[in-house]
C-alpha cells in the first residue's frame, strides 16, 4: 500500500492524469460536466456532508494532490473546494470545458451549502440512505447509474489518506477491464470481504504500533499479565520458577 500522497513537486507520468472537479448545488449541472469529459471509465462521487468530517479535511487539503492521483480514466466529484486554487487545475478545466468554463468557475468558487451531498442520493438506480454517507460512489454507465458504494470511515486523517490511495489505485486498475466487466471488477477489488478485512486489519495495525510505541510500558505490562492468566490457566505449559519470574517482571513495571 502507499503510505503517502505525492507532493506538489513531484513528477507525473501524464498531463492528462488528472480528474477531480467540484460537484455543483444542482446534480443536472453536475451530469452535465461528467458529460463533457471524454475518454472516462470510471465515474465517482465522494459523498461527503460533514464539513468537520476527517475526508472533507483531506479533500481541502490535498485537493491538488487527489486532481492528479484519480488518473485519466477516473473522474471523480467532490464537495469540497480548496482554500487556494491552482493554475493547473484552472487549465485543466478550462481545456475540457471550453466556453462553459467561466460560468462553472464562478460556480466553484461560490463553494457549497454544508449537506449538499445529500441530495445526490436520489442519483442512482438504489437510491443511498443518509445513514451510508460518507461514502465512495462509482459508476460506469451515465444513463444506467448502476453504482458501487463503498463505505468510508471516520478514522483519523493520516489513515483515511492511506485508505484512499489504496482505493483510487484499484479503481485505476478497474479502469482497465473491459466494459461489461469493470463494474464486477470495482465490487470485488473494493467490497469483497477479504478487501474490507484487509483495509480494517491495516488500519488496526497501525493504531496498535503506534499506541506500542507512545505507551511501550502499558504494553509489556498488559502482556505479562496476559502470558500469567493463560499459564494460570494451564493453557502455555510454563514452569513455576518462571511464573514467579514473569510475576515479579509485572510488579516491576506496575510500580513504574
Amino acid at each position: 500500500m502507499v503510505t503517502s500522497l505525492p507532493n506538489s513537486k513531484t513528477e507525473y507520468d501524464s498531463e492528462n492524469e488528472r480528474a477531480v472537479f467540484i460537484a455543483m448545488m444542482e446534480t443536472k449541472a453536475t451530469e452535465e460536466i461528467l458529460n463533457k469529459v471524454q475518454g472516462v471509465a470510471v465515474y465517482g462521487l465522494l459523498l461527503v456532508t460533514d464539513p468537520k468530517h476527517p475526508l472533507a479535511e483531506i479533500v481541502r487539503d490535498h485537493f491538488d494532490e487527489l486532481h492528479h492521483l484519480t488518473g485519466e480514466k477516473f473522474l471523480l466529484g467532490v464537495f469540497q473546494p480548496p482554500a487556494q486554487w491552482s493554475e493547473g487545475f484552472k487549465d485543466y478545466w478550462r481545456n475540457q470545458l471550453g466556453k462553459d468554463f467561466e460560468s462553472t468557475w464562478q460556480s466553484w468558487q461560490r463553494g457549497l451549502e454544508p449537506g449538499v451531498a445529500y441530495d445526490y442520493t436520489d442519483l442512482f438506480e438504489e437510491p443511498l440512505k443518509p445513514s451510508q454517507l460518507p461514502c465512495l460512489v462509482l459508476f460506469t454507465d451515465l444513463k444506467e447509474k448502476k453504482a458501487v458504494i463503498r463505505s468510508l470511515p471516520k478514522w483519523d486523517k493520516d489513515n483515511l489518506l492511506k485508505l484512499l490511495i489504496n482505493i483510487f489505485g484499484k479503481v485505476k486498475d478497474c479502469c482497465n477491464y473491459p466494459d461489461d466487466q469493470r463494474m464486477g471488477c470495482l465490487q470485488q477489488s473494493l467490497n469483497s470481504p477479504q478487501t474490507l478485512i484487509s483495509d480494517n486489519m491495516t488500519y488496526a495495525k497501525d493504531k496498535v504500533i503506534d499506541y506500542s510505541e507512545k505507551n511501550p510500558t502499558k504494553i509489556l505490562k498488559t502482556t505479562f499479565s496476559f502470558v500469567l492468566a493463560l499459564a494460570g490457566a494451564g493453557v502455555l505449559p510454563i514452569g513455576g520458577s518462571a511464573i514467579i519470574v514473569l510475576g515479579i517482571i509485572k510488579k516491576t513495571f506496575s510500580s513504574g
